[in-house]
């Protein structure tokens, strides 16, 4: 009887160890099949641009050359907040604000957005000698500013659009911070 079966069935199925038919028909569909379509799907590498969500980020490596001047803030300590942000529109308002409002909002800015908000904060007095400012930004960071507390008018903020090599100036009455080389 069993010559018979495997005879009857030998072009299309086959008994399996355990005396269960298996047709090869099935097996090429059933198992084979999902097998390479997932090769085939997972060995393109590209993917098309209008399936692509565009995300610019800037998180990496940043470091920062610091030098203040003997007479800076008008000769008194000066408060250097680097925010990082995680959210496009929270940066547009953050870009918005001087330095005086961000300062004076600080602490309910960062409870109120503490999932979107990375903070790195400094103190330096005029005449100081900062070694170079080292830090690794977090990937999902979408950009920063810098906001410096001095006692004269203005908006004293700087919004960073990339990070890398940079170089904070801070000055009598103002502060200036732009990127460099190497």
């Amino acid at each position: 009887m069993l010559k018979m079966m495997k005879a009857a069935f030998a072009n299309h199925a086959t008994l399996s160890r355990k005396g269960y038919i298996v047709d090869k028909h099935l097996r090429l569909k059933y198992v084979y099949g999902p097998f390479l379509l997932t090769v085939i799907l997972f060995s393109s590498c590209a993917v098309p641009k209008h399936l692509a969500r565009e995300t610019r980020r800037i998180g990496g490596h940043f470091s920062m050359q610091v030098s203040i001047a003997d007479n800076a803030n008008l000769n008194q300590p000066i408060a250097v907040d680097l925010v990082l942000v995680k959210d496009k529109d929270l940066l547009k308002q953050f870009s918005q604000l001087p330095a005086t409002a961000w300062f004076d909002k600080r602490d309910q800015l960062m409870r109120d957005h503490a999932a979107k908000v990375e903070l790195v904060s400094w103190e330096w007095v005029p005449g100081e000698v900062v070694p170079e400012v080292e830090l690794k930004i977090n990937p999902s960071i979408d950009g920063a500013v810098i906001f410096a507390r001095y006692s004269t008018p203005g908006d004293h903020r700087a919004v960073l659009s990339s990070f890398g090599p940079s170089q904070l100036s801070l000055d009598k009455e103002d502060f200036s911070y732009q990127p460099r080389k190497g």
